[in-house]
């Protein structure tokens, strides 16, 4: 999914409302989906190049309580820059550090009079 800059200055106002830009990812809508795998990656393009995926997966995990196995459902974050997808894994504190700075950017070339 794709945002003007108008739309990201208002979506990112902070840092609970940039961590849940990231956080509500499958509004993105799913970018690759390889069920043979349990992947599911999730694309959003920024406007300065940079682009934040987010991989689903199934994973299976001991649960102490029950006593058993049971599928769960982790994710994992990449933010990069350029047209090739690699697994620099980040954290959601990370991504959030970015977006602000974005939002800083973007605010200033809206007072400087540039494009937003």
């Amino acid at each position: 999914m794709n945002y003007s800059k108008e739309e990201l200055i208002k979506l990112w106002g902070n840092s609970a409302k940039r961590k849940a830009f990231v956080e509500q990812y499958k509004e993105w809508g799913v970018y690759v989906s390889i069920p043979e795998l349990t992947l599911t990656f999730y694309k959003c393009d920024l406007p300065d190049g940079s682009i934040i995926f987010v991989m689903e997966h199934m994973q299976e995990n001991y649960d102490h309580k029950i006593g058993k196995c049971k599928w769960e459902i982790d994710k994992l974050m990449y933010l990069q820059k350029g047209e090739y997808f690699t697994t620099h894994r980040v954290s959601i504190s990370h991504i959030d550090e970015h977006l602000m700075g974005l939002k800083q950017k973007f605010l200033k070339d809206k007072e400087g009079g540039g494009d937003v």
